[in-house]
């Protein structure tokens, strides 16, 4: 079955391709030795466009993952409103501000989210981005799939820089983010918002965020601090598990992704 987004009904009712997608860099060559093309690039952000959500040549595909839960069926795509389907036909109801949680419809959601067993919760969030400074939105449900009472279900962290995240971690109280430390070309980033034009990876040391769930008491709150850098960049990084220990302790296990080009024969922690 097809996720029948906007996008996808109105390329079917005229019979042609009419957006440009996460394909759109895919041809870019790099002036490295290799020779590798876009796809190649150890940024995923490389292959989406920056351009917000209501932006009629950018295609939400709304279909990198599927999620299920209190008797809901999602399609999500980072940048994008998710959409909603029929659990049982699988046909497509349209897109979904998640009963209202989402307060704007061109404000994006991440292609991820995180469910917490043991609470029968589950949290999204979004990334409103800008080059300078950039606003994380925590969203968190009930079983029943409704924000819960704490804070309205949401909270917002504003975090330094443009905040390209695609995945989180979530323990009994807190988010975790890796924020990669990315060069923003602020006037191509204006003119175009095209990803490799706008924006190239530095190599620095990325920044972790701990964010204080919405029904903690400390909700909001944010501990940020670097990851020691061993000469690659934490761009690409994706979440197994997390937990805390007994003492408060947040312990996380992530596959890096290790560049060819780096020098770097990789490390089993920070």
């Amino acid at each position: 079955r097809y996720v029948r987004t906007n996008a996808f009904q109105n390329e079917r009712k005229k019979g042609k391709k009419v957006y440009t997608g996460m394909e759109s860099t895919r041809s870019a060559a790099l002036d490295d030795a290799g020779g590798n093309v876009g796809n190649d690039l150890i940024m995923p952000f490389y292959r989406h466009h920056l351009l917000p959500g209501l932006n009629k040549m950018r295609k939400n595909t709304s279909n990198t993952r599927a999620v299920y839960f209190g008797r809901k069926l999602l399609t999500l795509w980072a940048g994008g409103l998710p959409y909603k389907l029929d659990s049982l036909a699988l046909s497509t109801e349209g897109r979904s501000q998640l009963g209202g949680s989402i307060k704007k419809e061109e404000s994006g959601m991440s292609s991820k989210a995180a469910i917490d067993a043991k609470a029968n919760r589950i949290l999204f969030f979004g990334i409103d981005e800008e080059p300078g400074k950039s606003q994380l939105n925590l969203y968190e449900f009930n079983s029943k799939f409704q924000a819960i009472q704490d804070n309205d279900g949401l909270v917002q962290v504003t975090i330094l820089g443009l905040g390209l995240m695609y995945d989180f971690a979530v323990t009994d109280n807190y988010a975790v983010f890796v924020q990669p430390a990315l060069k923003v070309n602020g006037m191509q980033y204006m003119i175009s918002k095209e990803p490799g034009k706008s924006i190239s990876l530095e190599n620095e040391s990325s920044m972790i965020h701990i964010v204080a769930r919405p029904g903690n008491r400390n909700a909001g709150k944010a501990t940020t601090f670097q990851i020691p850098y061993d000469g690659n960049p934490e761009s690409n990084i994706e979440f197994i598990n997390s937990y805390e220990e007994d003492d408060g302790t947040i312990v996380f296990d992530a596959i890096r992704y290790i560049s060819t080009n780096s020098g770097v024969a990789g490390s089993n922690q920070w």
